[in-house]
């Protein structure tokens, strides 16, 4: 029996940090990534594979009732179309599923899907500009 489960999350840059690390979305964060690594103990007995995707920021109800993090998502989409980066959640999915077959032999990974935000040079405008 082959099969794949994965998850998302999101980590996001050091000016998120304080809520989307560090906070209580931080801990359940945490505590994702340790029950996937329990998870890949039993997927083994039966061929599975298990991946955590860190997605790029959304814009979701629950982003948008967090202090700042609208005007950040904002000023990230600003920059990433500006510089041809940007990418919707179906492009985004697509090269999830790429990375997914691209990663066939592996039973467990992490895998940055936010290359594009936390690039320096995105970030650095983000912050300074």
């Amino acid at each position: 029996m082959n099969f794949t489960t994965y998850t998302h999350s999101y980590i996001g840059s050091e000016i998120t940090w304080p809520i989307y690390k560090y906070g209580t979305l931080g801990l359940a964060k945490f505590n994702l990534y340790a029950y996937s690594k329990k998870i890949l103990n039993f997927c083994k007995l039966f061929g599975g594979r298990v991946f955590l995707f860190i997605n790029k920021a959304l814009i979701t109800q629950a982003s948008a009732a967090i202090p700042a993090v609208p005007l950040y998502i904002s000023l990230l989409y600003n920059k990433t179309r500006k510089s041809w980066t940007h990418e919707n959640y179906i492009n985004q999915n697509l090269r999830l599923f790429y990375r997914l077959n691209m990663f066939e032999r592996i039973k467990f990974s992490v895998v940055r899907l936010d290359d594009f935000e936390i690039k320096t040079s995105t970030q650095f405008e983000i912050i300074f500009k």
